[in-house]
């Protein structure tokens, strides 16, 4: 059967030829790059990422407690409302600058000033809690009764003329417990802040690294207070390093003319879980660290209602304050037949990596004047396929009798014993 050059090519077949290329350059460059490979694998992929190990991020639930700084007569630290004479750490309305009370000029607006204990000041939920530092309040009245059986058009309407505004006092000064602990349903491991080391916050700030603990970033902060194995933080230093140094007097990002004080503000809290060392492995005590994170361009607010004599009359309030959001993250560990197999099945396959970037180099970096390529490519006509004419009509058949002599005569000299390299 006769077949054109076309149809030839058309109904070629590729197969892998393995051949033992004698040269100690490409030797040389493929055991660098299989060695460079499977340090990878090995160090870094499985022992320094752990991946043998099953992995999984926790679920948990915090409680907020907010309290402020206080002393009994003999000076021992006290929690009001708590504890009969406790002395609090306040200040007067007139040493705060941004009370109206203090006549020193500000560059913002200020407000009359009132304190509220830790309880009035915050609004807590599920896994957030909201700190007041700006309250506006409206003293309402139903007007639509609930015995009035005609159509409403309006169901509240504020007595007062003009609403009151007013900013909490010392709500820098206040302190944040975080009592928290988590489960990971998969794996059974359970940790809490009260049995776990105390948690640190991390940094990557290198001026708040400096100021604080006279270390580069990243650094780690200590808690304020660590007590029963709960972490304490005043919340003028969290803050601090979520703003890179700021207070709650820095000026907005979308209102100019007014503070974070007045707008609030949004942090989110990273607790990150972790059972693993890298290098180590899987740890039997469980520890967790802290990140901080603002959140640029909003503010945060709630609405509070209180109802005074009856349904019919209440005090409403606007809260403006700072909102702390928790989140969990990180992952723990534990040890698993099929993740470690998977893991290292899927990485072993790039040890092929370092074969085809060696015959790379070798076919078009290298060269070797052509014989790499000459035993790597071999055109080949089977006989009663339509190329059996010795004369080689369309050029193949010479072509592959000047590749096959030179393999030939390779194959001759290892078999003679004359290890001749490939590659100069």
């Amino acid at each position: 059967m006769n077949l054109s050059p076309q149809q030839k090519m058309l109904y070629s077949y590729n197969t892998p030829i393995y051949a033992r290329v004698k040269s100690a350059k490409l030797g040389l460059l493929r055991w660098i790059f299989s060695s460079l490979i499977l340090i990878y694998i090995l160090g870094y992929s499985m022992l320094y990422r752990g991946g043998y190990l099953q992995s999984e991020s926790p679920i948990g639930t915090v409680r907020f407690s907010v309290q402020h700084p206080g002393h009994l007569p003999n000076n021992q630290p006290c929690h009001d409302p708590f504890q009969e004479n406790c002395i609090l750490h306040l200040h007067a309305s007139k040493d705060l600058s941004y009370c109206s009370e203090n006549p020193t000029p500000r560059e913002h607006k200020k407000f009359h000033c009132r304190h509220l204990d830790a309880t009035e000041t915050i609004t807590v939920f599920e896994k957030s809690v909201l700190i007041a530092t700006r309250i506006t309040e409206y003293i309402q009245e139903r007007t639509c009764l609930f015995t009035n059986p005609n159509k409403c058009t309006q169901l509240w309407k504020t007595k007062t003329s003009k609403e009151q505004t007013y900013f909490i006092g010392d709500v820098d000064d206040l302190t944040l417990v975080l009592d928290h602990a988590i489960d990971t349903p998969t794996l059974g491991i359970t940790a809490a802040s009260r049995t776990s080391p105390k948690g640190m916050l991390i940094s990557t700030n290198d001026v708040m690294c400096q100021n604080l603990v006279q270390q580069n970033a990243p650094c780690e902060i200590a808690p304020t207070l660590h007590t029963s194995g709960l972490d304490v933080f005043q919340l003028s230093t969290l803050i601090q390093l979520a703003t890179e140094g700021g207070t709650l007097d820095e000026t907005t990002s979308f209102a100019s003319n007014h503070s974070l004080r007045y707008t609030g503000m949004v942090l989110v809290v990273l607790i990150e879980y972790s059972n693993f060392i890298p290098l180590y492995g899987v740890s039997n005590t469980v520890t967790y660290h802290y990140k901080l994170k603002f959140i640029k361009g909003t503010g945060a607010k709630h609405m509070h209602q209180q109802y005074l004599t009856d349904s019919n009359e209440r005090i409403l309030q606007k809260r403006h304050g700072v909102l702390m959001v928790v989140k969990f993250a990180g992952s723990l560990h534990a040890f698993d037949w099929q993740t470690c197999l998977v893991t290292l099945t899927t990485s072993l396959a790039l040890l092929a990596v370092a074969t085809t970037i060696v015959d790379g180099l070798a076919l078009y970096i290298l060269r070797g004047n052509g014989q790499f390529e000459a035993i790597k490519y071999q055109d080949v006509v089977l006989k009663g396929d339509g190329g059996d004419d010795e004369d080689g009509d369309d050029g193949h058949s010479s072509k592959w009798k000047t590749k096959q002599l030179k393999f030939n005569d390779m194959l001759k000299e290892e078999m003679d014993g004359e290890d001749v390299p490939l590659l100069p």
